[in-house]
C-alpha cells in the first residue's frame, strides 16, 4: 500500500464524517417538533447518519492496520517495534492539540462551535436552526481534531522520513 492509498481512505473517512455532520443539519429541515408523524425524510436522515458514521469509523480501523502493518515492515527488530509503538501511542488524536496546520484549524473551529451552540441553545431553547449548523460543526470538527492530531495522519504527512529513519 502507498501514499497514495492511505490519503485515499484518509479522505474518505473525512467525507464519511462530513456527510454525517450534513444529516444532522438536515434532520433540521424534517418533520416539525409538532408533529406526530415521522417522515420519509427524517428516515433518510436518520439512515444517512448512521450509514456515514459506521463508513467513517471502518474506514478509520482500515486505515489504522494498514498503516500498522506499513510499519512493521520498516521496523528491524521486534524490540525497536516495541519501542516505537510506545512512541507512537502517544500521538493520539483525542488528547493531542495544535500538532498541525489543519489540526489547529479543527481545534480551533471545535472551540468555537461550542460557543455558538451554548449560545444559540441558550438563546433559541435548542430548536433554532443555528443550533443544528454548530451542532453539525462540533461534531466534524471533533472527527477532524482526532483524525489531524492522530499518529496515522503524522505518519501519511512524514512517511518518508520515518521509513529512512528505520531504513537505517
Amino acid at each position: 500500500m502507498n501514499e497514495k492509498n492511505c490519503s485515499v481512505l484518509l479522505t474518505a473517512s473525512l467525507a464519511s464524517y462530513f456527510l454525517v455532520a450534513v444529516s444532522l443539519i438536515a434532520m433540521a429541515f424534517g418533520t416539525p417538533a409538532t408533529s406526530t408523524g415521522i417522515s420519509a425524510f427524517s428516515i433518510a436522515c436518520g439512515i444517512c447518519f448512521w450509514a456515514f458514521l459506521i463508513a467513517g469509523i471502518v474506514l478509520q480501523t482500515i486505515l489504522s492496520v494498514k498503516i500498522r502493518k506499513l510499519k512493521r515492515t520498516y521496523y528491524r527488530t521486534k524490540r525497536e517495534m516495541k519501542t516505537k509503538e510506545k512512541e507512537a501511542k502517544l500521538k493520539v488524536g483525542l488528547i493531542s492539540v495544535f500538532k498541525n496546520s489543519p489540526a489547529k484549524i479543527s481545534d480551533l473551529t471545535f472551540i468555537a462551535a461550542i460557543i455558538i451552540f451554548a449560545i444559540s441553545y441558550g438563546l433559541t431553547d435548542g430548536t433554532g436552526f443555528i443550533c443544528y449548523i454548530s451542532l453539525a460543526a462540533i461534531f466534524f470538527s471533533f472527527c477532524a481534531h482526532c483524525i489531524f492530531n492522530g499518529k496515522n495522519y503524522y505518519y501519511i504527512i512524514n512517511r518518508e522520513a520515518i521509513e529512512e529513519n528505520h531504513k537505517k
